[in-house]
């Protein structure tokens, strides 16, 4: 599988990679992990079809996670998006760009 992992804060985006590396670990599957540090890297990267999945944190400086979500649809509608936050308030914001989950 191949994942995106979005976050402007390297501490965060070393913490989910180091985790989805544990968990495959389990299942005896080595996943392929790009790390963005912006939504604008990450967009700049993307196309249809490249990513399994993408974990996209809400909070960042520059294009916020939301805006992302929303070019990202427009690129892919159905790449699944799992969004990372420590915010409350994000959550009912966050299903409009229909996400898988969130965190």
């Amino acid at each position: 599988m191949n994942f995106a992992l979005v976050d402007d804060l390297k501490y965060d985006l070393d913490n989910l990679q180091k985790l989805l590396l544990e968990y495959f670990s389990l299942t005896k599957r080595e996943p392929e992990i790009s790390l963005f540090f912006s939504g604008e890297a990450f967009l700049s990267a993307f196309f249809p079809g490249r990513f399994d999945a993408v974990f996209l944190d809400n909070l960042m400086d520059g294009l916020s996670g939301m805006e992302t979500a929303r070019r990202l649809r427009e690129l892919d509608p159905s790449v699944p998006i799992i969004f990372i936050t420590t915010e409350e308030s994000f959550a009912l914001e966050a299903t409009r760009c229909r996400p898988w989950i969130i965190l």
